[in-house]
């Protein structure tokens, strides 16, 4: 069995460190907070840090998606909270705000 989990890529405001007073937009890697995964008609539990078991030739084809990586692949691409436990299904990337409505 080979471990996967679903990242997402999330923009975030640098300052840009050769022009002060400009910003710049620096992207990284977080763990998305899936529940359950329907692949190929099977369905797939994740454990308590968030990862799936999934069959080697399986999780292969998964993996061909860019947001979808193994432990190796998440190490490679820098995420550094791989095995942190689930937060119960919160989303650790923050909601957007809503934009000003006028009336």
């Amino acid at each position: 069995m080979v471990a996967v989990r679903r990242f997402e890529r999330v923009a975030q405001r640098v300052a840009d460190p050769t022009r002060p007073g400009k910003w710049l937009k620096a992207f990284h890697w977080v763990r998305a907070c899936d529940t359950e995964l329907v692949f190929q008609g099977k369905k797939y539990r994740p454990d308590e840090s968030g990862w799936f078991d999934l069959p080697p030739h399986e999780a292969r084809e998964l993996t061909s998606i860019a947001a979808w990586m193994t432990r190796d692949q998440a190490e490679r691409q820098g995420v550094d909270d791989l095995d942190d436990p689930d937060l119960g299904g919160m989303p650790t990337v923050p909601a957007r705000r809503k934009g000003r409505t006028t009336s």
